[in-house]
């Protein structure tokens, strides 16, 4: 009787997770395409108010708590503080990326189901960027039925170009780490497709992030023999890819992401200014910044920038979530983030190294999240993940990965 009462709680457990992840893939579809957030946004909440009652456990540890007071001081209570007419999607935004990393219980293999989804969603979108490229009446028919708030400019099934990519890279990451041992050259075949829909999207970050993490996973993945050999083989390697994307640079010229990398790096030679025109914006966050010691110390508080810049009336943040954070959090805001940040990246390399030799789906796990966030820290220089809530949940889901990796690997040393 006792068994088959723990096994009817187990089970009701797990509906509940169940919930919450199709809640939560749901609501980051919504947030990319631009419509009915709010309804997923609510749904998301109650599924992960449904968990916290079937599992009637909240997970705490150092990483959440110190995640639920950074968002909590700073983005929630600023918010209601420094600006009038804040919208309720955006506190709902922040809530909902903060719920998973308090409710998890759960192990690994529960991950599964997001990291296929994560694939899935990164393959549809390289295949609408390629589709735009070369059948764009098929690709306009498709995409301003399902996007919100859709323009020509737009590119893949997602609201911008940069959503796409960041979408994609993501994708690759989980290809590349998420194996699961079967069908390598499926596998390949789409970290090699979703590599050409980046080539398109004009996004010269992400393709470098891209390009970075094949390269680290090319001399990860063997032995220390065949790694010798892999670095033996590097500089040939380098030479081709050079040679290559100078052609390239020369046959399609700019209008793709290596064509501005070649320019980015013939600007840089030349002096020339490469930040797309954005030393503007981010001279006025600089300025805003240092109106005065309150502000150096605390900032104008979240959200202010976009209602004291004015240059440009399609911009609203200043493309560099640092300086951006700097602005309207201060030094202290931005100390503090950082430091959260960098505590869950080392984490993170520190369980990698301690899994290295293992060949488990949580070594893959951490991996793939080091990946997320390596591609969300360093595409916050040039980009906005903080302020997207696309980007903000696919980055708290990796640090949701972590924090239920790591209760693994402590739970594993008590019982030693």
């Amino acid at each position: 009787m006792l068994s088959l009462k723990n096994t009817t709680g187990q089970n009701i457990k797990t509906d509940a997770w169940s919930f919450f992840t199709v809640c939560w893939m749901l609501t980051l579809l919504s947030s990319s395409i631009g419509r009915y957030m709010n309804y997923s946004y609510a749904m998301t909440l109650i599924a992960f108010i449904v968990y916290i009652i079937r599992s009637r456990q909240i997970n705490f540890n150092y990483i959440n708590i110190l995640w639920g007071i950074l968002i909590g001081i700073f983005p929630l209570f600023n918010y209601l503080v420094h600006t009038p007419d804040f919208l309720l999607i955006d506190i709902l935004g922040y809530v909902v990326s903060l719920s998973g990393i308090f409710a998890v219980n759960e192990p690994a293999r529960r991950f599964d189901g997001i990291i296929l989804y994560m694939k899935l969603r990164a393959l549809i979108e390289a295949f609408f960027v390629i589709l735009q490229q070369f059948v764009y009446p098929v690709y306009v028919k498709f995409a301003w039925r399902i996007l919100g708030t859709w323009n020509y400019d737009a590119g893949g099934m997602a609201l911008s170009i940069s959503l796409s990519a960041y979408i994609i890279v993501f994708g690759i990451g989980a290809f590349l780490f998420c194996k699961n041992g079967k069908n390598s050259v499926g596998y390949m075949l789409s970290v090699i497709f979703c590599f050409t829909a980046l080539v398109f999207t004009d996004k010269r970050t992400i393709m470098l992030i891209a390009l970075v993490l094949c390269m680290l996973v090319y001399f990860i993945n063997c032995n220390q023999k065949i790694r010798m050999r892999r670095i033996l083989l590097l500089p040939i390697l380098v030479i081709f890819l050079a040679g290559f994307s100078i052609w390239f640079y020369r046959a399609y010229g700019n209008e793709n992401a290596i064509g501005r990398i070649i320019e980015t790096l013939i600007n840089i030679s030349e002096q020339k200014d490469i930040s797309n025109s954005r030393n503007d914006i981010h001279a006025v966050a600089w300025k805003l910044w240092g109106e005065s010691a309150y502000t150096k110390l605390f900032g104008i508080g979240w959200g202010e920038f976009k209602q004291n810049f004015n240059l440009f009336k399609n911009t609203s943040q200043v493309h560099n979530i640092y300086l951006q954070l700097l602005c309207e959090t201060g030094i202290t805001g931005v100390v503090c983030f950082v430091s959260v940040q960098l505590i869950c990246l080392f984490s993170s390399v520190h369980l990698f190294i301690r899994f290295f030799r293992e060949n488990s789906s949580r070594r893959d796990l951490i991996g793939f999240s080091i990946t997320g966030q390596f591609v969300f820290g360093v595409y916050g220089f040039t980009g906005n993940p903080l302020y997207d809530s696309t980007c903000y949940l696919m980055y708290f889901m990796m640090i949701t990965i972590l924090i239920v990796v790591r209760r693994s690997y402590r739970l594993e040393r008590r019982q030693q």
